[in-house]
């Protein structure tokens, strides 16, 4: 059924200008690569990656393209960075301070504004570091000591209790943390 089509013809339409440009770019380059928009034979849109590559038969010049179909793919990156967008507002929207750590290391993986103002270090201050930056160094309340809760945390379930904490400043101050 495809035979006699323009390929360009079953391109969706907002997508057309970009695919004649990489059509054009493949006969000049050899090869490429290009995502673009599909119309299917019942109306519908699919998405797909093509591999061009330029290859010569009888004298004559043809492009040679292979597809894959990633509209499925394409689908789950828009849902998977919604729920990151919705898991950012709400992460960032709280009044309690919020580290993430690694369980292992006591490394801060992320944090929200809260945290950054409560403790005086910036965002970009905070990830990297570890629990000893904002722990006073007094036993218990050192890296080691929390790293022994997070264990607890991680075989018994969700813990609770205060921790001296201190700030860029200098200063100390208590914070109930949740693990």
């Amino acid at each position: 059924q495809l035979l006699g089509y323009d390929s360009l013809s079953l391109v969706a339409d907002c997508d057309r200008d970009v695919a004649r440009a990489k059509i054009q770019e493949v006969f000049a380059n050899g090869s490429g690569e290009v995502e673009f928009n599909v119309r299917t034979k019942v109306g519908g849109v699919k998405t797909f990656r093509w591999n061009g590559q330029r290859i010569a038969s009888d004298g004559r010049q043809y492009l040679l393209a292979i597809g894959a179909d990633i509209t499925e793919a394409r689908q789950a990156d828009l849902c998977l960075r919604a729920s990151e967008e919705r898991f950012r507002t709400i992460f960032n929207s709280v009044n309690d301070g919020i580290i993430v750590c690694d369980a292992s290391t006591g490394k801060f993986i992320d944090t929200n504004q809260r945290a950054c103002d409560m403790i005086g270090y910036s965002f970009s201050e905070v990830l990297g570091n570890n629990i000893e930056l904002l722990s006073s160094g007094v036993s218990p309340y050192t890296q080691s000591g929390a790293l022994e809760w997070i264990k607890k945390a991680r075989s018994d379930g969700p813990q609770t209790f205060e921790w001296c904490c201190k700030h860029q400043n200098g200063n100390l101050f208590w914070v109930e943390i949740s693990l």
